[in-house]
């Protein structure tokens, strides 16, 4: 009778019971607002209350004020605000950069830290009461209802966001991170209480492979959609086609490709389809085709032989300086070869079809009045004069030309220094030689009627020539104008 008296409000076994409860309470709040986790001496006062309230038949009194205070300091660890974010199809994932970054963060550090440490809490606290399934029950209770929840439903509209190349690239960060945790998660998310985070696990894993998925195997339809574009007006390397391979190199780095991989090989499995890595080259190539296909348009399009085969001569010489990039080991030596060797055809082609024209007036007219008028007494004065004439008008057009070439040309760009050093020296051995020759004969015959008309008809020396061939394709790297 009397014991039981002493259970009831009032008595002194229900107020010492009480007063428990109340210093279970304090101790909790109080190591709420610790970030350095529980002091021993206050994790054994926590158990030894846990154990006499569970001789009492009084656990389920203090664990909804567990489980309501270790949810309350989960849910101070981060800014909830930024995880109820709208986020729609309309979004870039640009616009919305760091919230992406600052949700990869939270979700290794709420799964590797806090609830890795909130799980432990749970086991170490509850250890000595009865009921075995309390700690999986209270932990699986301050998971469902903190912040894990939130941080995967935002992962899952991010990867509803706007579907662009961009994206893609998030959104192997996004799994990447989920499959860090992959093992922490599965082994702490265990229990009835966790149903719905393994239920929104599945459906953001899901949400990411698919538009991985989607936007990669589209990839060749995007850079084929490009195609009615023009081409840069100066003969460049056309945007499209350093960020296509700039991109296809950050897809191959060492930090993607064996995420994508991995997601490739997923997507295949749910589809009963065995994944190779064969798949993930020949992807790439169909990318490089469509790439190859526009340029082949882009280049018929300008009405200048010339500018065409610089603009060829470019984009070969991209291609082929991907050499120690994850994309050119990946295409490999063979094909880095045949766009070396277009490179230097293009190169070749462009300084016969620039100054193949102009250095045909350069004949040898002029030579062979030189030899007539030295071995026959008998030329007339007309006919030299004739000659000489002939040889002024063919010095001036000469000039008129190369001035129209280069004032048009120094506009294109060659962007490869070391290209650039080496088509200039091969227009000065193409072009200054000939010149020279040409002027040699000139000056034979000129120089019989008057002596002191050497080098007064000259536009250009041979010297001044060569130093301006050798100033082609620098004004826009001198001034920093380029089109892309």
């Amino acid at each position: 009778m009397a014991e039981a008296r002493a259970y009831l409000r009032g008595g002194s076994l229900y107020t010492a019971l009480e007063n428990l409860q109340t210093e279970f309470e304090r101790i909790l709040e109080e190591e709420e607002e610790e970030e350095e986790g529980f002091s021993e001496a206050n994790l054994r006062l926590l158990k030894a209350i846990i154990k006499r309230l569970d001789v009492h038949k009084l656990l389920s009194n203090c664990v909804p004020a567990y489980i309501k205070i270790r949810t309350t300091a989960i849910q101070k660890r981060f800014e909830i605000d930024y995880l109820e974010k709208t986020i729609t199809e309309a979004d870039n994932v640009q616009d919305i950069g760091g919230d992406i970054d600052q949700w990869r963060l939270d979700m290794e550090i709420a799964v590797k830290e806090i609830y890795e440490f909130e799980s432990k809490l749970c086991y170490e606290v509850f250890a000595d009461v009865g009921n075995k399934d309390v700690p999986l029950r209270c932990f699986g209770e301050i998971a469902a209802n903190s912040t894990v929840l939130p941080l995967l439903r935002l992962g899952s509209r991010i990867s509803k966001c706007k579907k662009d190349p961009p994206k893609l690239l998030k959104l192997l960060d996004c799994f990447s991170t989920m499959d860090k945790i992959r093992n922490e998660f599965n082994r702490l998310f265990t229990g009835e209480q966790c149903s719905e985070i393994r239920r929104v696990t599945r459906e953001l894993i899901s949400n990411l492979v698919n538009g991985v998925c989607e936007i990669f195997w589209e990839l060749p339809c995007q850079v084929e959609l490009q195609r009615p574009n023009c081409p840069p007006l100066d003969g460049g390397v056309p945007k499209l086609v350093s960020v296509v391979t700039d991109y296809c190199n950050k897809l191959l780095g060492s930090k993607n490709k064996a995420v994508l991989s991995k997601i490739l090989e997923i997507d295949l499995g749910w589809k009963n389809e065995k994944y190779q890595e064969e798949l993930l080259t020949g992807h790439m190539y169909n990318i490089l085709r469509e790439i190859a296909l526009n340029l082949d348009a882009w280049s018929s399009s300008n009405k200048e032989t010339a500018l065409s085969c610089i603009f060829m001569m470019n984009n070969h010489c991209h291609f082929s300086a991907l050499r120690e990039t994850p994309l050119g080991k990946l295409m490999g030596e063979s094909w880095l070869s045949s766009h070396e060797q277009y490179r230097d055809y293009y190169a070749a082609l462009y300084v016969k079809e620039s100054w193949g024209k102009l250095l045909s007036l350069l004949n040898n007219k002029a030579q062979a009045v030189s030899s007539s008028s030295s071995s026959s007494s008998s030329s007339s004065p007309a006919k030299r004069k004739r000659a000489r004439e002939s040889i002024k008008r063919t010095l001036q057009s000469f000039a008129k030309g190369f001035d129209e070439i280069y004032r048009e040309q120094s506009n294109w760009v060659v962007e490869d220094e070391k290209l650039r050093w080496k088509i200039c020296q091969a227009m000065v051995r193409t072009v200054v030689p000939r010149y020279k020759s040409y002027l040699q004969s000139y000056i034979k015959v000129l120089v019989e009627e008057d002596h002191s008309s050497d080098g007064k008809h000259l536009n250009y020396t041979p010297k001044g020539l060569e130093m301006k061939l050798k100033t082609m394709f620098q004004f826009k790297f001198l001034f920093g104008v380029h089109e892309t």
